[in-house]
């Protein structure tokens, strides 16, 4: 019985996590004008606005959740070690709050499957909701689930610096390229230590994982370390190596990489079409951290 209880607490705030994002995401759209950037309250493109919101979202979602893991990791460094059986209360409700972050973009990217890339998106987060789902419903693997969120922290510059193009902010401004250098910076060395982490963990349990999660990890993480590495190319072509690093860029000419990003892996990471990258975000069980990935991607610019 008292297994069973644990299980529903875990859903219980999945549910509620995903609820309150819905219920934002509708005061977003109806009641909170005013918030949006000046040129989408002079716009009637739909779309922009709904990426707009759609990226804030993502930016609270990393900042909730890439500082609350990174205080679990600091308050108990047993999470980076045995990252199956090492269990903390916080470290399972911000997976928990997350699991239902990703149930929420999954509804958004079902229904913006007309946008190219959206199907690749929909996949990436069904493997995250399966990851995440390992923690909520076991009360294990928080560990693991605190290390892919601690990617997040990355995903918070990503997301902001797509923010900063949608409102078509100039990418010679001294906040957009404060904003470019910090990104570039914690995208090798945060992102880049936790998916060798990732990997070091995951092949030094893989004894004590049954098959499925096994499965479940190895196939996230391939597919996260691909998207990564398509990522940061195309944000690095669009910040530093192109004729516009000065020019005003609205977020049309922005790299459309996918969230925590892979535009089908391409177009939603670096730059592409806004309009053809909806959102998503990171992977469960080993994927906190992807989804985000995914998210840039699809958001990112």
């Amino acid at each position: 019985m008292y297994d069973i209880l644990k299980v529903k607490y875990g859903l219980a705030i999945s549910a509620v996590s995903a609820v309150t994002i819905i219920i934002c995401n509708q005061l977003l759209l109806r009641s909170c004008r005013p918030l949006y950037p000046m040129n989408l309250r002079q716009s009637t493109d739909q779309y922009k606005r709904w990426k707009w919101r759609n990226f804030l979202i993502s930016f609270i979602h990393s900042m909730l959740t890439g500082f609350g893991s990174l205080i679990c990791v600091v308050y108990k460094p047993a999470l980076l070690v045995d990252v199956i059986d090492t269990y903390l209360e916080m470290a399972y409700v911000l997976t928990s709050i997350s699991h239902g972050y990703f149930i929420y973009d999954l509804i958004e990217m079902l229904t913006h499957l007309q946008y190219k890339g959206s199907k690749e998106l929909v996949l990436h987060h069904i493997l995250i909701i399966s990851c995440f789902s390992l923690t909520v419903t076991q009360h294990k693997y928080c560990g693991y689930a605190s290390i892919a969120l601690l990617i997040e922290l990355s995903n918070i510059f990503l997301h902001f610096r797509q923010l900063l193009l949608i409102s078509n902010t100039s990418k010679g401004s001294t906040i957009y390229r404060t904003n470019c250098y910090t990104n570039l910076g914690v995208f090798v060395l945060v992102r880049g230590a936790c998916l060798v982490w990732l990997w070091a963990t995951l092949l030094w349990v893989l004894p004590r994982v049954p098959l499925v999660a096994k499965t479940i990890a190895f196939v996230s993480l391939v597919g996260i370390c691909t998207m990564t590495c398509v990522l940061f190319v195309r944000v690095y072509r669009s910040d530093f190596s192109g004729p516009t690093r000065s020019s005003k860029s609205a977020p049309n000419a922005s790299v459309t990489a996918g969230g925590g990003a892979t535009q089908p892996l391409l177009a939603a990471a670096g730059g592409g079409q806004p309009s053809t990258a909806p959102p998503s975000p990171g992977n469960g069980f080993v994927t906190a951290g992807i989804s985000n990935e995914v998210k840039l991607h699809s958001k990112d610019s």
